[in-house]
């Protein structure tokens, strides 16, 4: 299963005073309080989950709302066997390690469509995952919409290919597979020391490819619920 930790407060803009020699978020997130800090080894909810390796970054303070909508609200229940339900990144599980932040719990998902299409080289998708994306894209903006969410924020970055073999590896074997991770430490621009805030290093996101043919619609963390005026709701 994959943990993202958010922030479910509003967090002030910051100037960069963190710096880190690997590709990964900005580590003045963690300084300003958008990050909750996390190292390998860390176990959240009394020893439930545990962290093994990191798939990437996200976060902002509606995200959990929206996803809790999913679960709970009764328009939600109402459209359970929508077909583009399939569509979408359901959450598994949530806590809270240290208030304002909430750790979501979801499948673990590979790597995400502006990613794939990169990795073509300049070349086209096969035809039949070209359209199997647009179908599911489709099915899944229909089902949101029918539970009274708009995305906010939908482009190839946020459409992921799903990874349900990874999902059924056992912790000896996930590891060698998605290999050892890579650190890069965290330090001040001016050479000072680290504030508290500031985990000692940060892990460079591994990438996984998954199952072309199956995708979910993910990061709903600028979603809003719909309010369409009466007279369009024909429509």
């Amino acid at each position: 299963m994959a943990v993202n930790v958010i922030n479910h407060q509003h967090v002030n803009c910051y100037n960069s005073v963190y710096e880190c020699a690997i590709d990964v978020e900005d580590p003045n997130g963690y300084h300003t309080g958008r990050y909750f800090p996390v190292t390998l080894g860390n176990e959240f909810k009394g020893g439930r989950y545990r962290v093994l390796h990191k798939l990437g970054w996200s976060g902002f303070a509606t995200e959990f709302r929206v996803l809790h909508h999913l679960q709970q609200s009764s328009v939600a229940q109402a459209n359970v066997g929508h077909p583009g339900r399939a569509s979408v990144l359901q959450l598994l599980d949530h806590f809270e390690p240290a208030t304002p932040y909430m750790g979501l719990i979801f499948p673990v998902m590979g790597m995400d469509l502006r990613s794939r299409i990169d990795a073509q080289h300049g070349q086209r998708l096969p035809k039949q995952v070209a359209l199997n994306v647009c179908s599911r894209v489709a099915l899944g903006l229909d089902y949101l919409w029918k539970c009274g969410i708009a995305h906010g924020d939908l482009y190839s970055k946020n459409v992921l290919y799903s990874a349900p073999a990874v999902s059924q590896l056992s912790e000896d074997e996930i590891m060698p597979y998605l290999g050892k991770p890579v650190t890069g430490r965290v330090q001040m621009t001016d050479g000072q020391s680290s504030s508290p805030s500031m985990p000692p290093y940060l892990v460079r996101p591994v990438s996984i490819r998954g199952d072309d043919m199956d995708i979910r619609i993910a990061d709903l963390g600028n979603g809003r619920y719909s309010n369409l005026p009466k007279a369009f709701s024909q429509y």
